[in-house]
């Protein structure tokens, strides 16, 4: 009887001992409604964004439509919006640092965009992002790390955030916050695709007027919009090898324990 009730305690010190080590979390996939419109436009349309993170960084990527190739179609923005710690906190205005009528009225604490321009052979990504320290308004907080595939077949641009950079003072194990994705090709443009919108009109996303008109898009009140319901939670997960070295750990101290 002491000997079990010893593995039982010992297994759960070793189980609370894991929640420091930093690891990959599994990833979450949010379906997007693919909005495909021919033309460049495929370059705009989102098939779905995946997110996951470890103990520093937010890892986000946004897969696009079979046919998109930013190889030839580079003129792209991909915009992320962030809401933290409930609505009313962040920038309640219906526009974004580029300048975009696009926004999160019941508050976006936080905002990134990756952006494609033509360097020589190739296209070069970089991401500009932007933290509501004050709680109202946004400010530029530096750039962030990019990658992307170009396709056909497989396009994506990705971006990493440091957890410490978002929310009010960071998010940690556990921290949960609601976003949404928006892809446009201009400062003044309306968005052609929306992460979180359940509309998929012929040809485009299209909300009172054409995107390219400048149409305004909110992604708190539209009728469409999921956004209520699109929620990722960070968790830090113990990297295999720590896993390893503890359990191996937990195995020497149980022999010990019988030789007593």
């Amino acid at each position: 009887m002491r000997r079990r009730a010893f593995l039982v305690t010992g297994c759960t010190a070793l189980a609370a001992g894991l929640a420091w080590i930093p690891g990959i979390a599994s990833a979450t996939v949010y379906p997007g409604n693919d909005a495909y419109a021919g033309g460049n436009n495929q370059a705009v349309a989102i098939t779905q964004a995946v997110m996951t993170n470890d103990a520093s960084n937010l890892y986000v990527t946004i897969d696009l439509d079979s046919a998109a190739n930013i190889a030839t179609n580079y003129y792209a923005l991909y915009e992320i919006g962030f809401q933290d710690n409930g609505p009313g906190w962040g920038s309640t205005a219906v526009h974004n640092p580029y300048g975009a009528p696009i926004g999160i009225s019941s508050g976006m604490s936080d905002w990134a965009a990756l952006y494609l321009y033509y360097s020589g052979p190739t296209e070069v990504s970089g991401a500009d992002f932007y933290h509501s320290s004050n709680g109202t308004s946004l400010a530029s907080d530096g750039t962030l790390g990019t990658s992307f595939v170009p396709g056909p077949g497989n396009a994506s641009v990705s971006m990493t955030i440091p957890l410490a950079d978002l929310g009010p003072s960071g998010l940690v194990n556990g921290s949960t916050f609601n976003f949404d994705v928006w892809t446009t090709f201009s400062g003044t443009q309306g968005p052609y695709d929306v992460l979180d919108n359940t509309n998929a009109a012929p040809g485009y996303e299209i909300w009172n007027a054409q995107p390219w008109n400048g149409a305004p898009y909110d992604s708190a009140t539209d009728p469409d919009s999921t956004f209520a319901s699109t929620i990722y939670t960070v968790t830090v997960v113990p990297e295999p090898a720590s896993l390893a070295v503890l359990a191996g750990g937990g195995l020497l101290m149980l022999r010990r324990r019988r030789r007593a």
